[in-house]
C-alpha cells in the first residue's frame, strides 16, 4: 500500500518532503524508506455524497484498515 500526498504549489511540496523527511528520521514504526509518494494535483474529483463524512456517518473513530 502506498500513500500519496498532492500538493498545488511549491511552498506545499516543500512543506510534505519536510514532513516526509521528518517522519523517517524519526524512526516511528521502526520505518526506514518512506514510500510516501509527493505528487502535483491535477484533477480533483469530489466524493460521491455517501463518502462524505464516512467514519462520522458510520460511528467510527478512526480508519482501520489492515495492511
Amino acid at each position: 500500500m502506498v500513500s500519496t500526498i498532492f500538493f498545488h504549489d511549491k511552498q506545499q511540496k516543500a512543506q510534505a518532503e519536510a514532513s516526509k523527511l521528518a517522519f523517517a528520521r524519526s524512526g516511528r514504526w521502526g520505518m526506514r524508506h518512506i514510500v510516501t509518494e509527493i505528487v502535483p494535483l491535477q484533477t480533483f474529483h469530489i466524493a460521491e455524497d455517501y463518502h462524505q463524512n464516512y467514519l462520522e456517518k458510520n460511528n467510527l473513530p478512526s480508519c482501520h484498515i489492515a495492511y
